[in-house]
């Protein structure tokens, strides 16, 4: 005898996932009792399954699977052999805002620094430094950080106005931070003295201070060749550059950062 059975099924396959909040690493929900797992699903491909608990799934690291409001974002019910029993759709939150953060150190110290670091939102495409309104490099990103390295070869003093800039796709600027110079507090040795020269001599020679990491001679103005160094001694040959006794002569000394840090004239000129 055939029996028939009417009705509703009454397996419990209700599905509900929260809404998703842009960059949270968890996206959660509730299942029903007969669902045996739940799995994640983005632009119709499945890329995570949940843990459960008495009812409640979880997904982690979700953000990196959903990066955009245009993602076609699933939770989907199976049970013990994978067939499908629900599917619902998620609520995606926070995508319209986008992320232009950006962090700056807040002071550049002179004879010191010499790279700034920081970290940019996903909306930022690049980061520049701008010293005195003028763009002069561009930094190297990843990852949601930037590098620029060499700074302290475009910030010369503490009147200079530093910022860093960030722009997007389509270089319209996003953010900007502006960053403080400030004097190093450290006493440096920039001494520098030149022996005396008379016109014809083959040598011009001198002393400089420990924190002088180059000595100059500089001819009319322009510099023309590097002295040698050795234990606070410089020593600057092969003089053709100086053509008469009315050549204005000096020695420049410079930093590590190739600031000039001390001048002396060794003759006069004219």
């Amino acid at each position: 005898k055939t029996v028939v059975t009417k009705g509703s099924s009454i397996l419990d396959t209700s599905l509900t996932p929260d809404p998703y909040a842009k960059d949270s690493a968890t996206l959660t929900g509730k299942y029903g009792k007969d669902i045996a797992k739940v799995r994640l699903w983005v632009n119709d491909v499945a890329v995570a399954q949940a843990t459960t608990s008495n009812g409640d799934f979880t997904f982690t690291n979700v953000a990196s699977f959903i990066k955009n409001k245009t993602d076609k974002v699933e939770v989907v019910g199976v049970d013990a052999q994978y067939n499908e029993l629900n599917r619902k759709p998620v609520t995606l939150t926070g995508f319209d805002t986008l992320d232009n953060a950006l962090t700056a150190p807040a002071n550049f110290t002179l004879d010191q620094d010499t790279t700034i670091n920081g970290t940019m939102g996903t909306n930022v495409a690049k980061v520049r430094l701008s010293v005195n309104g003028v763009i002069v490099k561009q930094a190297t990103t990843s990852a949601g950080t930037y590098t620029i390295t060499g700074a302290n070869t475009y910030i010369k003093s503490t009147t200079d106005v530093v910022k860093i800039i960030a722009v997007d796709a389509q270089y319209k600027e996003v953010n900007t931070k502006t960053v403080t110079v400030i004097p190093n507090g450290s006493i440096y040795d920039y001494k520098l003295d030149a022996n005396a020269y008379t016109f014809g001599d083959a040598t011009i020679t001198g002393t400089y201070g420990k924190d002088v990491t180059a000595v100059r001679l500089w001819v009319n103005g322009a510099p023309v060749k590097n002295a040698s160094l050795s234990n606070g001694n410089f020593t600057i040959t092969g003089l053709a550059s100086i053509t008469k006794a009315t050549d204005k002569v000096e020695v420049v000394a410079v930093n590590a950062s190739f600031q000039e840090v001390n001048r002396k004239t060794v003759q006069a000129g004219e």
